[in-house]
């Protein structure tokens, strides 16, 4: 009687277990998962051989800008030697914030600049110096502005109306508007941008200092005063006469002029 009970409460109890749903439990996958949605502000490092500050502006804009924020900074490298872009490649497989844009054959800081804000969707884009100049406490304080105010663009500037300068923010709507008429010559793409713009630009400066005026090269300066000499020879032409073939011709009669010159004091 005993084992009749007990078999009859052993059936039971299986036939109970087989009624109860199955729940699967899906798979746990060991990779992280990173997300990648559209970013508000993308950030512009133009480089060449600074492989060695990377890593530290890297770091540097995320303590400013925070890790769950919605930006990115796209570093656009001239095909460095020192292997710039393939640091910049293996932070961007650990980082979803960092971008690289390896440039083959074409040099240029305006032109890589234009190339890395065209290839970003970003409402907000900004451009700061790979060489760790540049205030990057600046950054929110920019993108603050604007949001908030009437502001095209917003500048850091080391002087009053510094329209030299490589360090800025600004509404996408600046770069459509001016993104045919851009030339992409030399080093100064804001004064290209102000060049550019069909309408005049609602501005705000930001003052900042250097942080290192050491890493300024005095070596460069010459050939950016030579190429910011062809950006204004450029505009000046209105793009009908390339200013470099301008600037070949200056050349050339300057030096067949010095030369009739000689030979008249030699007769």
């Amino acid at each position: 009687m005993r084992r009749t009970v007990l078999g009859l409460m052993v059936a039971a109890r299986r036939e109970a277990s087989l009624n109860q749903p199955t729940t699967v439990q899906p798979p746990q996958s060991t990779r992280p998962q990173v997300q990648r949605a559209g970013v508000d502000l993308s950030i512009i490092v133009p480089t060449f051989n600074e492989r060695s500050h990377v890593v530290e502006l890297v770091q540097r804009l995320t303590r400013v800008l925070g890790i769950h924020a919605a930006w990115e900074v796209l570093f656009v490298d001239d095909d460095s030697p020192d292997g710039t872009a393939d640091l910049v490649r293996e932070l961007a497989g650990k980082n979803s914030h960092v971008r690289c844009l390896q440039r083959i054959e074409r040099r240029g800081l305006s032109s890589g600049c234009l190339e890395g804000m065209l290839s970003s969707s970003a409402p907000y884009l900004a451009v700061i110096g790979a060489d760790l100049r540049h205030d990057e406490c600046l950054l929110p304080q920019m993108l603050d502005i604007l949001r908030r105010d009437d502001i095209d663009i917003v500048v850091g500037s080391r002087e009053l109306t510094d329209r030299r300068s490589g360090f800025f923010m600004m509404q996408r709507a600046v770069l459509g508007r001016a993104a045919h008429r851009l030339s992409g010559m030399g080093y100064r793409i804001l004064t290209d941008l102000f060049a550019a713009s069909p309408a005049q630009l609602r501005c705000r400066e930001l003052p900042y200092r250097f942080l290192s005026e050491a890493a300024v090269a005095s070596a460069v300066r010459p050939l950016r005063a030579w190429d910011y000499s062809m950006l204004v020879v450029n505009k000046f032409l209105r793009y009908v006469v390339p200013a470099r073939l301008a600037a070949f011709y200056l050349v050339v009669r300057y030096r067949l002029r010095h030369r009739r010159e000689r030979q008249r004091g030699r007769g």
